[in-house]
């Protein structure tokens, strides 16, 4: 199974700069921002970020979804939370689990899609009622 993640910004490469050898100095402080950040509600951290809800995710996929082949299986996975009788991805909520959804790929060693479905991370679990073939929901536990 192929898994294409895209980073949000494109790297810059610098081949004349040195590889560090030490630990990252404000590692702890990245920590403290890091809880500061889950304690936000939706609207803080979309103001904080000053970005859109969907449009670099549809994007994205326009880019990967010309590229399938016949046998491919494209898979979206969204990972929201009840509200208003909908489900509301929650952009910054919805990109960590995203990444913690790959490490728990890797971990496991899945080849398998359906084997994602035992994802149950980060207060997240399998909807099978509001899943289908193409796109896996993961609903937030409150």
């Amino acid at each position: 199974m192929r898994i294409i993640i895209s980073p949000a910004k494109k790297m810059r490469v610098s081949p004349d700069s040195a590889f560090s050898m030490t630990r990252p100095v404000f590692l702890a402080r990245a920590g403290e921002i890091l809880r500061w950040l889950q304690t936000l509600s939706y609207a803080q951290a979309k103001k904080l970020w000053a970005c859109g809800d969907k449009i670099a995710e549809e994007n994205f996929s326009r880019c990967i979804e010309r590229y399938l082949q016949s046998g491919d299986r494209f898979i979206t996975c969204i990972f929201g939370e009840p509200a208003g009788g909908k489900i509301v991805q929650k952009g910054v909520y919805a990109k960590m689990a995203r990444g913690d959804m790959v490490r728990f790929m890797a971990e496991k060693r899945i080849e398998d899609p359906e084997e994602l479905k035992a994802y149950d991370r980060m207060h997240y679990h399998f909807s099978e009622e509001r899943s289908s073939e193409t796109e896996y929901v993961f609903i937030k536990e409150k």
